[in-house]
């Protein structure tokens, strides 16, 4: 429904053990009460971290996420690799307005 539902049921995986366990046996069954919208649901069922992360979900939660759905650290930043400066975060930016890259 919004990249806010997105967010939440990662953030409700990470602190759900046996949800997150079901995450990688049977996607489907773990999402399967989460308000989302197919898309949304293919994309994390699919554990699709570029789409995921073009939806805008934060790479703070994208990270654990990755590892619940069985990811390498190797998986993960090779999915992103491809992304870098897709996005830009108020981070990214000097409070001057000057991009410090």
């Amino acid at each position: 429904m919004s990249l806010y539902a997105v967010q939440r049921v990662i953030f409700e995986l990470k602190h759900d053990k046996p949800r997150a366990a079901l995450l990688r046996t049977d996607p489907r069954a773990a999402l399967r009460d989460a308000d989302l919208t197919n898309a949304e649901r293919d994309a994390l069922a699919g554990a699709d971290l570029a789409g995921l992360y073009l939806m805008g979900v934060h790479p703070l939660l994208l990270a654990p996420y990755s590892r619940m759905a069985g990811l390498s650290r190797t998986d993960y930043q090779r999915a992103l690799a491809p992304l870098k400066g897709a996005r830009h975060f108020s981070s990214d930016y000097r409070l001057d307005g000057h991009s410090e890259a």
